[in-house]
């Protein structure tokens, strides 16, 4: 499941945060579990749920993937070097980067020698090489490309999201 944090403040109440927690931990629970675990009726959650969505706060939810046992076995950051223009933004190199097939997560960042940090996955070295050299590099803006394999993931973003929606923060 992906929470829009941006309205997080004022936007949601102490039902709403319990309801993304467990959602968080489990994004295929019935409003049924969840009214078990939360002590309140399907109806209810079922309501919340829908405003959460139709507010924002709910983006999506999502699948997340052992991605060595679906075939993507190798993992790569690769780091962009981009030269902005007048009829090509950073912003537009970064999104041109991210239709390219194996690309999963493009980031601009600042203070670094490099503009953009893409994360590809691919079935092997060879086809996330070639992700990078027969597309990222030819994406006009970008002038040079440095990529580390990941050797091993320790955590991922997903797993972490329910920090936000921790029990101390709710009062419990």
């Amino acid at each position: 499941m992906i929470v829009n944090d941006i309205d997080m403040g004022s936007s949601i109440d102490e039902l709403d945060k319990k309801i993304l927690r467990e959602l968080t931990k489990d994004s295929t629970l019935s409003t049924r579990a969840l009214g078990g675990i939360l002590g309140e009726s399907s109806s209810t959650l079922y309501n919340r749920i829908r405003r959460l969505i139709d507010r924002g706060v709910i983006q999506s939810f999502t699948v997340l993937v052992n991605h060595e046992l679906v075939g993507m076995e190798v993992s790569a950051y690769c780091m962009v070097s981009a030269q902005e223009s007048e009829e090509n933004s950073l912003k537009q190199i970064a999104g041109n980067i991210s239709k390219i097939n194996g690309v999963k997560n493009v980031t601009i960042v600042l203070g670094s020698d490099y503009e953009i940090i893409v994360l590809i996955r691919g079935e092997s070295v060879k086809t996330v090489g070639s992700t990078i050299m027969d597309n990222i590099r030819l994406v006009k803006g970008v002038v040079n490309t440095k990529v580390s394999i990941v050797k091993e993931e320790i955590l991922r973003e997903v797993e972490k999201s329910e920090e936000f929606l921790s029990e101390e923060l709710i009062g419990e």
